[in-house]
Formats: C-alpha cells, structure tokens, sequence
C-alpha cells in the first residue's frame, strides 16, 4: 500500500459530515479497505441529535467591483464556510466583512470553520489578504445546496474465531486537513493491511469504522450499540497520528481494561495519558449510558500544533515515517491482546529441572540460550499472583506477545493452564 500516493488522492477532496466528497472519499479507501457504506438520512433521530441536511458545493467566489475573484473555491475547499447557506448577489464591503473568518495571529493561514447546526454564509481567508478589500460593494456567489439525504458511513470486518470484536475508530468530514483527518485514516488503512496479512491468523474480530465526526458516531450507536456490546472486547480510536510527535496513548476512562494494559505494554509505559472527556470521539464511546471503554491513540492533538484547523495542516506536517510508526505501536496493541491468556499454575512446589526435557542448557551461566526457560519460569513462578500473561509482561517489562513462545512450551509440559478471558 502506497500510502502516500493515496493521500494525494483523498487530500483535494471536500470531506464534509455529508455529500459527495465523503462518498468519494469512501470509495477511494474501498479500494484497499472492503467497505460496507451505510446511508442514515437527513431527519432520522439519534439520541439528542438529528442527521443534517445534506450538503453539497460546487462553486463560490468573492469579486470586486473589476470582476476580479479576491476568494474562489477553486483556489482551496477551505476558503468557504463548510455547510454554509447558497447566497448570491451585491453586499457593501462592511457586510462582507462581516462574513469572512480569519486568524489574527496566523496571517498566512486559511481557518477551517464549520457551519452545521447554524444557517449562514461566509468565507474563510488568510488574514493578510484583507487589505484586498478596498472597494465599496462586492458580487457574492455561493453555488451551494442543502436537501434532504444522507451521511455515509464506512465499515470493515475481519472475522477471526471469535465474534468478540476489537473496533478501531477514524473520523472522516473535514476537507483538507493532513494531521487532524488523514493520518486517522491512513493509519487505520495500514493496521487493516497488517492484520489481513495475518491471514486469518487471529482469535479476535476486527471491526474498521470511518465515520463522520460525532453526528456520525450518533447515527452508528444509535443503530448498532446493543449488538456492540455484546460483541465489544477493546476499541481505540486513531487521530492526529502523523506528525512527528511521540506517540501518545489516552486510556479509557476506566482505565484498567484490557486496551489500557495492552496499549501500555506495547509502549514501554511511556506517554500513557489519564482519560479527559474532551478529543475525539473516543469521548461518545466512553460516555455514561454508552460505556464502551476506548481509548485514543494519538500525538501532539489538537492543542499541541499550531497549524490545527488551518490550511497549514498539510502533507509538510506529516509523514509516512509517522503513520507507519503509528500503525506499528497499535499492531504491537493487538498482539499483545491476542497473546494475552488467563494463567493458573499447575505444577506445585520446587521448581521443575528444566535440563531433563532439554528446555534448560548444562554448561553454565555463560553457554546455552537460556532465554525460553527463564521466561517460561518466570511466567510459572509469577501466575499464582498476576493472573494474566499481559500483567506478568507489564511486571517483567517486556512486550506481552514475546513472551507466547515460552507460554506455549509452559502448557505443552504441564507447568501451567490457560484460557481465554470471558469477558
């Protein structure tokens, strides 16, 4: 997968919570993630919510009085408000001013400002172009529509032996932004390769959910939250993930789930954030009434670079350096959920001599790989009190699936038993 390649593709496009260049969008990352799309229409409740009017834009433009376009659509999807109201005609430059968004201290950089739940118009530009405006009237035109139809969300399955289903979670509908849009989902894309790579190869379900931002994940939960509980082992969701930050990991806000321990593990315990009820939307999935324990991968967030909601958010801010790394840590995530069995000792009493079954070298302390042995001991000697694989790999401060090998070997002479969680 040339993940790069398809950035280009999907960068241009105007994502919005709704409309064609989302459903464009899905269809591009059909090509590499097999997709089930799913329409809720405009109207239809979810909890406290309500699916939008959908939105769709072709064209808008700023002129002045010589007919020449001081803002164009064209130029970047981000210089309209997305969402805005269709609007033609003659304004005064004091109306118009009242309608163009800018960052003061960002001179160079176009705003990305969403409209939803508001009707207006308006356009976004760098700061530094005001001065533009020096005539007294100016021709608005927004070709823009808002009618009855649909958001669309995206879903992918990789079906493993069980139906207890790990969900990852990328939200789609902002136009443009590489950091804080993209790398979600190209990281979901990479860990989605990785794990049919596997394959089938793995205990667990993988379910992919890309879906606009909080109006999407009401529509989903509203439909699917019974049938996710019943399922739900882990969820995480992947944002501002591509920036060359130290990953970063937000545990749910439970905190000591099985998501949390493995996440940690896989990180070394390094960067381990407390759960907040602000960020994406891992905070719906937590929320009191929904109680599906995600947590969040990410990097800076959304306070921790500057060029956040701006076109500054562009390919410069990320890399496929980032994306990859990123996907690696959340795979290591899995693995350790994979290899993560409860443990109760079956052999009793002074250790066994581990030599007679050729697991355990004569020689010394210097001769021999003694490696499988030790850990299969230190799993054998640590289980009548950490009852699971990942809390004697958190204690000996290495990664939870290393360790499967020497479990294994463990079972296979009657030093230990196993068996799945059941929860």
């Amino acid at each position: 997968m040339q993940i790069m390649e398809i950035f280009d593709e999907l960068f241009p496009l105007n994502r919005c919570i709704s409309g064609e260049g989302l459903r464009d969008s899905l269809n591009i990352i059909n090509r590499y993630v097999p997709l089930n799309l799913t329409e809720y229409h405009s109207g239809m409740k979810c909890f406290d919510w309500e699916i939008p009017l959908e939105w769709n834009i072709s064209g808008a433009f700023v002129a002045n009085e010589n007919g020449e376009h001081l803002i164009d659509f064209k130029d970047s999807n981000l210089h309209v408000l997305a969402y805005c109201i269709p609007f033609e005609g003659w304004v005064s430059k004091e109306e118009l001013l009242e309608h163009i968004y800018t960052v003061e201290d960002m001179p160079d950089a176009i705003p990305y400002i969403t409209s939803v739940y508001e009707p207006r118009w308006g356009f976004c530009l760098q700061h530094n172009k005001l001065k533009q405006f020096t005539d007294r009237k100016y021709y608005v035109k927004i070709d823009a529509s808002l009618e009855d139809g649909s958001i669309t969300i995206g879903e992918a399955l990789l079906k493993g032996e069980s139906n207890k289903e790990i969900l990852f979670f990328s939200h789609t509908g902002h136009p443009s932004m590489a950091n804080d849009q993209l790398s979600g989902i190209l990281t979901l894309m990479l860990i989605h390769e990785k794990i049919s790579n596997m394959k089938g190869n793995h205990y667990y379900s993988y379910r992919f959910l890309f879906c606009p931002e909080t109006i999407g994940t009401a529509a989903y939960l509203h439909h699917h939250l019974d049938t996710l509980r019943k399922r739900f082992y882990a969820g995480f969701t992947a944002t501002f993930i591509g920036d060359n930050s130290p990953v970063q990991y937000k545990q749910t806000l439970q905190q000591h789930t099985i998501g949390d321990l493995a996440a940690s593990n896989a990180m070394n315990r390094n960067n381990i954030r407390s759960y907040t009820p602000f960020g994406s939307d891992e905070r719906h999935f937590n929320a009191p009434g929904i109680d599906l324990p995600f947590g969040a991968f990410t990097r800076a967030g959304a306070d921790g670079y500057k060029e956040y909601h701006t076109s500054l958010d562009n390919k410069e801010v990320i890399s496929e350096k980032s994306l990859t790394e990123a996907a690696e840590v959340i795979v290591e995530t899995i693995l350790n959920i994979e290899a993560d069995r409860i443990i109760k000792p079956l052999h009793y009493g002074f250790e066994p001599k581990l030599d007679k079954l050729n697991l355990f070298p004569t020689l010394g302390k210097k001769y021999g790989n003694k490696t499988l042995a030790h850990n299969m001991l230190a799993i054998w000697r640590m289980c009548s009190k950490y009852t699971t694989l990942l809390e004697i790999a958190q204690v000996l401060g290495v990664k939870a699936y290393t360790l499967t090998e020497a479990l294994n070997v463990a079972v296979d002479i009657g030093l230990v038993t196993v068996e799945r969680s059941s929860k």
